[in-house]
């Protein structure tokens, strides 16, 4: 039997060039290509898996490596899959994807299995803590979708976000900071998921 070994890479090391900011850097898009020649190159010469140490750069006039901030590990994915134009990015996390609540607020919080790039983006402006919206930047631009999967449930299908989505299947998401709303938000996340609402909805949009 033939097997792939391991092949491990710091980000700078293929290609990541970014700007002078140490941490706080953007990829530059001399990245993409530097990218996917280094990589494709050491696949030619020598099949392995890479395995990358993502929120890691290189400025660009310094030469000193940087810092991506926050969102940096997932933002490496997806330049990644940008640089080589990969039919779906995964981004493992600790939930089983995007939910509709805050799940310390509402226990019975569900995965919602569809965003757009737009919609994850507003949710991550009011506060949802999966996904940084300058990290899907690559993927929205490569038209790839994204995957957000669970690492202690792996079977769990996860959310996917793409750039358009079918909009008769109707997700409403709800996201509070404020603590003295959360009552309000229990109550309308059991109206809309728990009590048929939700269904409703996505059945007169069916017929519609």
């Amino acid at each position: 039997m033939w097997l792939l070994h391991l092949l491990q890479y710091d980000a700078f090391e293929i290609g990541f060039i970014t700007t002078d900011d140490f941490t706080n850097a953007d990829i530059l898009e001399a990245t993409y290509p530097a990218v996917a020649k280094r990589l494709h190159g050491d696949w030619t010469n020598d099949p392995a898996i890479p395995v990358v140490t993502g929120f890691l750069g290189k400025g660009w006039k310094s030469g000193a490596v940087t810092t991506l901030g926050r969102g940096g590990s997932d933002l490496t994915a997806t330049t990644i899959g940008k640089a080589l134009g990969l039919r779906e990015i995964q981004v493992w996390k600790d939930v089983d994807g995007v939910l509709t609540c805050d799940p310390n607020i509402c226990p019975n919080a569900k995965p919602v299995p569809h965003l757009t790039f737009e919609e994850a983006a507003e949710l991550a402006y009011f506060g949802a803590q999966v996904l940084h919206p300058q990290s899907m930047r690559p993927a929205r631009e490569g038209d790839i979708p994204v995957r957000v999967k669970n690492s202690y449930n792996p079977q769990a299908p996860g959310t996917v976000i793409t750039k358009a989505r079918d909009m008769s299947k109707v997700n409403i998401s709800l996201v509070v900071h404020d603590s003295e709303a959360q009552q309000c938000i229990r109550a309308l996340h059991s109206a809309f998921f728990d009590d048929g609402f939700l269904s409703e909805v996505e059945e007169a949009a069916s017929v519609n």
